[in-house]
């Protein structure tokens, strides 16, 4: 069951980054899986802060470990988002 769901994520996830990027797709329908995209990856980043705040009542040595992997996580996937979304290829 767990590589069932793991496999459609997955599908999901590569295929909505693969047609937000192709230009051939309409535009609303570009924007509504950037949309859906960004808030996925924001949904996990979050979640792992929260768990750091959590753990950090018990352990704050751990939890202050998930926070700085979940700031990490942020970081790269706002540059990641730069290069992919915002970022023009000026190569023709």
């Amino acid at each position: 069951m767990e590589f069932l769901i793991e496999v459609l994520i997955d599908l999901i996830l590569e295929g909505s980054i693969y047609l937000s990027t192709n230009k051939k797709v309409p535009s609303f329908i570009r924007y509504f899986l950037i949309f859906f995209i960004v808030l996925f990856f924001v949904t996990i980043i979050g979640g792992l802060f929260v768990l750091g705040i959590v753990i950090s009542y018990q352990n704050k040595v751990a939890g202050l470990f998930v926070i700085i992997i979940s700031l990490i996580f942020l970081i790269l996937c706002i540059l990641e988002f730069r290069k992919k979304y915002l970022i023009k290829n000026k190569s023709i």
